[in-house]
């Protein structure tokens, strides 16, 4: 499939660099989208654009990103045909991927509107977003998530991760959980991209997989690599594991449309694969599955799976709105008493003040205190006494 990349705002930028520098796609394939060239490294020579007229930034502020896509989708300005090559044969992307946080205000303004135009107005089949959940830091992010999701509505594929999962493998420290997350986005855009896909007879075809990646609400992918497998118990153990373990945001009900499963293994283990059990139980009954089974030696074993047209997992995102509302509750919003108050002032106390312009008087008024006649006395009314007067300096 013709993949193109599209990381909007600060962490959409970060995830899709490192996309690239992965090898997992090519940089000709991604764009970059921001409201501030700011947070692309200066050195970046892909293909980069600004949101005509942004000040510098968003503030986090989803409305002005979206007043921002909006303009430059209507004026052309981004020319969103030519990155995706429409109607250029062999060339016209058939699968895009964007790639933001939700709680920023760039990224999770602009990504549902921009979703909808590709797939709407552009006709592009396959669209799927995949978005960072941050830690919570602040109100308005909590909100800006909650909006994010409540717009992708049902036309769209999503993938969502949250970053505050990985802490406990980086000790605290958001950088690494960051970064530890953008490589688990890597591994799953491998995924959807059928990167590791090799020729087998036990083949998901293109059409195939064009219809995974494209089914509407929620998608979770994962990936792992495995030494060798004695039977199928073993086999299920670990594909437990890796639901168990996943960082995206948990799947309540159980109601999968379509999963697919993607696993290279040695010919003589093929007798140990086993999943549907486990996919089954803990996403629900499909209409369609699709395998891929390959025995490729070049490539470690691994297995893979994507499980499609969950329904939106709305305990997560309910828990991060009922949180909005206890830290919206708890923050002080009364008027500032301040202004109220009355402060009355002895008026004595002008008489400290420094006088920006001293008084004066003029010449004549000053030397007849000393009983002397002025030279040059005041004018009369409507006349003139100026004269010449030489410098002696």
């Amino acid at each position: 499939m013709i993949t193109k990349l599209i990381g909007i705002g600060a962490a959409g930028n970060k995830a899709a660099i490192s996309a690239i520098q992965a090898g997992v796609i090519k940089k000709e394939d991604v764009l970059l989208i921001n409201s501030t060239l700011k947070d692309i490294p200066k050195d970046y020579d892909g293909k980069k654009y600004c949101f005509a007229g942004a000040y510098g930034g968003c503030g986090k502020e989803r409305n002005i990103a979206k007043k921002h896509i909006q303009e430059d989708l209507t004026n052309e300005t981004l020319d969103m045909k030519e990155f995706l090559a429409i109607g250029q044969k062999d060339k016209e992307a058939e699968f895009v991927v964007l790639v933001s946080s939700t709680e920023g205000g760039t990224g999770s303004g602009s990504v549902p509107i921009l979703a909808r135009y590709i797939k709407e107005v552009l006709g592009v089949k396959a669209v799927q977003c995949f978005a960072f959940i941050g830690f919570g830091d602040d109100i308005r992010g909590l909100r800006n998530t909650v909006e994010y999701f409540k717009e992708l509505e049902d036309v769209i594929a999503i993938q969502a991760t949250c970053n505050a999962k990985y802490l406990s493998m980086a000790d605290d420290d958001k950088i690494k959980a960051e970064k530890l997350a953008n490589e688990d986005f890597c591994r799953k855009l491998a995924v959807v991209m059928g990167n590791m896909l090799r020729d087998s007879d036990h083949n998901i075809d293109p059409t195939d997989h064009l219809k995974i990646v494209s089914t509407p609400n929620y998608c979770v992918v994962e990936y792992r690599e495995f030494d060798k497998m004695k039977n199928k118990d073993e086999f299920s153990k670990m594909v437990k594991e890796m639901v168990d373990d996943s960082k995206a945001i948990d799947v309540v009900s159980k109601s999968q449309r379509r999963f697919a499963i993607i696993t290279n293994i040695d010919p003589d283990s093929t007798g140990s694969i086993e999943f549907n059990k486990v996919l089954t139980e803990r996403y629900g009954q499909c209409y369609e599955i699709y395998q891929h089974i390959q025995h490729e030696k070049s490539m470690p074993n691994f297995f893979a799976f994507i499980s499609s047209g969950n329904k939106i997992p709305t305990d997560e995102i309910e828990k991060l709105y009922r949180e909005y509302q206890e830290r919206m509750s708890s923050m002080d919003n009364t008027p500032d008493e301040f202004y109220a108050k009355s402060f009355d002032f002895d008026a004595m106390d002008d008489s400290f003040n420094l006088e920006t312009k001293p008084k004066t008087k003029s010449a004549s008024d000053f030397f007849s205190s000393f009983g002397v006649e002025s030279k040059n006395p005041a004018p009369a009314e409507g006349g003139s006494t100026s004269k010449k007067v030489t410098s002696q300096f």
